[in-house]
């Protein structure tokens, strides 16, 4: 009897020590630790251009900018043409190469944005990262482009 009252106590405290877990690790970020997007090897999807937002029709390709981690190589998109840019980085400091791109032709008002995003490239001095998104600024802090990264 005294047998079958230490076993019946002893499954008892198991039952009750499963019970009491650790608490869960939490898979949200922390208020203070907001993802960050890297700039190389993101897929940068053109958000704000000159000042004024840029939106990609279903039917057309999307603009946007990748650069290589592998070699300072800039893959450049827009709804008509691709292209590509050597870059230079230096800590906040990046630098485009000129840029060499396809020339289809599409109507007027792509080729107007495509023309001011080249622009935009061809004149970026400066770069931030906040979060998912990249800024690039021209020599006098002005900004140029805006971008959102991008998972496929």
């Amino acid at each position: 009897m005294k047998t079958l009252l230490k076993l019946c106590i002893v499954l008892l405290l198991l039952s009750i020590s499963a019970c009491m877990s650790a608490p869960e690790a939490t898979t949200e970020p922390t208020p203070d630790a907001s993802p960050k997007a890297s700039l190389r090897n993101t897929l940068w999807k053109l958000v704000e251009l000159d000042g004024k937002p840029v939106r990609s029709r279903d039917d057309q390709r999307m603009a946007s900018l990748t650069l290589s981690q592998e070699e300072p190589q800039a893959r450049i998109a827009t709804a008509c043409n691709r292209g590509s840019a050597t870059f230079t980085l230096a800590g906040s400091s990046l630098k485009f190469g000129a840029a060499a791109a396809t020339k289809m032709m599409c109507p007027a008002e792509q080729m107007q944005e495509e023309a001011s995003f080249f622009k935009a490239i061809e004149n970026t001095a400066r770069y931030e990262i906040t979060g998912e998104s990249l800024q690039l600024f021209d020599a006098n802090n002005q900004l140029l482009a805006a971008f959102h990264s991008e998972y496929l």
